[in-house]
């Protein structure tokens, strides 16, 4: 008696499954025949997310071209305001140890080594202000160069997306 209990079940449960596959296909059939009456409303709905596709579109390049000005001008005024103090912080050192030499130099009256040490200080301090500037100049342009590339690239590609969407 189980094994019929058991059965009965599965019995009810394939009618059910094979009632649903029929309700289904009815189902698709009317939508079939109700689709020829709603392609002009999606049509309209498509033209809507293609313009508003590509005014999403032109806000985002707006939006990238402006913001990389705008970091193009963070950059540039960190780069400045570090180069400005890195040659403050040279000369300041510079003119500490010329201040230690004129000292050295009343205390000891010893004149060509004191001549020779302020000489090589003055000139260590200039390679010094040079290479920091080559340095800076160096990594402003290449940020500049990448920063101009990376918006070609992204202009291209906004017109490309444009082109396909309009296509």
């Amino acid at each position: 008696m189980h094994d019929t209990n058991r059965v009965v079940p599965r019995m009810s449960f394939s009618v059910r499954e094979s009632t649903t596959k029929k309700k289904g296909g009815t189902m698709r059939k009317k939508s079939s025949s109700s689709s020829s009456s709603s392609s002009s409303s999606s049509s309209i709905k498509k033209e809507v997310v293609e313009v508003l596709v590509l005014v999403l579109v032109a806000a985002v390049g707006v939006v990238v071209v402006v913001g990389v000005k705008v970091v193009i001008l963070v950059v540039v005024v960190v780069v400045v305001v570090v180069v400005v103090k890195v040659a403050v912080a040279v000369v300041a050192a510079a003119a500490a140890a010329v201040v230690v030499v004129v000292v050295v130099v009343l205390i000891t009256n010893v004149g060509l080594v004191v001549v020779v040490i302020v000489v090589v200080v003055v000139v260590v301090a200039v390679v010094v202000v040079v290479v920091v500037v080559v340095v800076v100049v160096v990594v402003v342009v290449a940020a500049a160069v990448a920063v101009v590339v990376v918006v070609r690239v992204v202009k291209v590609v906004i017109l490309v997306v444009v082109v396909v969407i309009v296509a």
